[in-house]
């Protein structure tokens, strides 16, 4: 088994990043590697909120020699230490919280960070990612969604490093290698950036551009990006760029990530200009010109409501037609989110620092939730159809894979908002509140 070598960032170099993002559209870049990440769902699923110790002293300032010792058995695993169940950090001590704009990439190569990793939420998308149908997973803010698909963007990427790869650490325990783990280039948009109120389609188009222009140069392949038809066309844009990466790297298909996806809809003649680009996307996906793409979103177009309590039609209309919708299905239930056990091995992991409160974590979240929510639908069930050619007329002979192999009691497990967990786990060891807009 590979070691994870402490201190070796997980997958980018500081210069690989911030050479990538340069473009001639640098207006529709991330200053940051990780300015998209959102504060809320950067305590997400995978991790935690932000603190200090009781005391003004950072609990980091203390000493190897004087520090206390976690009163939890740890398993050290190459730099990673397993704190117990699915809580991992590196270094063993639990020294702080996750920041706000850290990422899954930052937190795995933080010392003294916690995060929760379930190998099953990784398996279940692994079996689905290459189905030839966009994948679409909503949840609401505060749960998580954007940390989670750090994750998957990490453990997807084909640009890694195999010494300090963390997933070697955190797979260990699976009885055979999981598919398509690093086989991806890896595009990633978040459409929250993009708002116009006037010619969208110009705008789309010149922010899927420059973030494939700065593929191109973070996986080091020299080539000039033109996209060829209509310029205001996002999705000639996508099929022109996966053109080009057929050529250069043939082996590694690509990857579409798209975070925020339906935000589109807020501008001026945003869902006429996301349908359009989505029906090509979904050609392009079942046509197998593309690898895989991801739609994820905190925005209720009434699927997150339970079928039983919707009133009304959606508040916009989508024509989604091979996409495949996950957010009810039962075999993605707990992807995000916390667990009971993991709200137990959080609170554990954290008795070391001493609390006057006697009250589990667990419960205090139970005493905040009036009603538990459960994603999954026991009724569920798969609607897609053949997606709209370039014609405008529907593929039947591309009708949409069915999946097999997903086990749907895998990830079938209640869940807890993340922002709710990590609110207790302040209240209760004295950690001051990051941002109170969220309460």
């Amino acid at each position: 088994m590979l070691a994870l070598k402490p201190g070796v960032p997980l997958r980018y170099s500081a210069s690989t990043r911030s050479d990538g993002q340069r473009s001639d559209d640098s207006e529709f870049l991330p200053s940051s590697p990780n300015a998209d990440v959102d504060f809320v769902d950067s305590i997400s699923a995978a991790s935690s909120g932000s603190t200090r110790s009781a005391a003004t002293t950072s609990v980091g300032a203390f000493s190897s020699a004087s520090r206390p010792s976690s009163p939890i058995d740890e398993c050290d695993l190459g730099g990673l230490h397993l704190v117990g169940g699915n809580l991992f950090t590196r270094g063993g001590l639990m020294k702080r919280l996750p920041q706000q704009n850290e990422s899954f990439d930052d937190i795995v190569n933080a010392t003294g960070v916690p995060f929760v990793f379930r190998p099953q939420a990784l398996e279940q998308f692994t079996h689905v990612i290459t189905c030839g149908s966009p994948l679409l997973l909503r949840r609401p803010i505060g749960w998580g969604i954007d940390l989670f698909t750090s994750m998957l963007s990490a453990a997807f990427d084909c640009d890694f490093d195999e010494e300090s790869d963390p997933f070697t650490t955190l797979l260990r325990n699976l009885s055979a290698p999981l598919p398509h783990l690093h086989n991806f280039i890896i595009l990633e948009l978040d459409f929250r950036r993009v708002y116009s109120e006037s010619d969208l389609r110009t705008k789309l188009t010149r922010f899927v551009v420059a973030h494939c222009r700065a593929v191109l140069r973070r996986y080091e392949i020299s080539r000039e990006f033109t996209p060829f038809g209509p310029e205001n066309n996002a999705g000639e844009a996508i099929y022109a760029f996966t053109s080009l990466l057929k050529y250069a790297r043939p082996t590694r298909p690509l990857l579409l990530i798209i975070k925020n996806f339906d935000s589109l809809v807020f501008s001026t003649d945003g869902c006429q200009v996301l349908n359009e680009f989505l029906r090509d996307l979904e050609y392009q996906c079942v046509d197998r010109t593309l690898g895989g793409v991801l739609l994820t979103s905190t925005e209720n177009d009434g699927s997150l409501t339970p079928p039983k309590d919707r009133r009304g039609p959606p508040p916009y209309p989508l024509d989604l037609r091979s996409t495949w919708e996950l957010t009810r299905h039962p075999a993605f239930q707990s992807v995000v989110g916390f667990t009971e056990q993991d709200i137990e091995d959080l609170d554990n992991a954290f008795k070391w620092k001493g609390s006057s409160g006697l009250l589990r974590v667990l419960d205090m979240v139970r005493a905040e939730m009036s009603k538990i929510v459960t994603f999954a639908d026991e009724d569920w069930e798969d609607h897609r159809l053949p997606p709209v050619g370039p014609d405008g007329q529907p593929c039947s002979f591309l009708r949409p894979k069915e999946i097999l192999d997903l086990d749907w009691d895998l990830c079938s497990e209640e869940v807890y908002p993340a922002n709710l967990v990590m609110m207790m786990l302040e209240k209760k060891y004295g950690f001051p509140r990051r941002n109170p807009l969220y309460d």
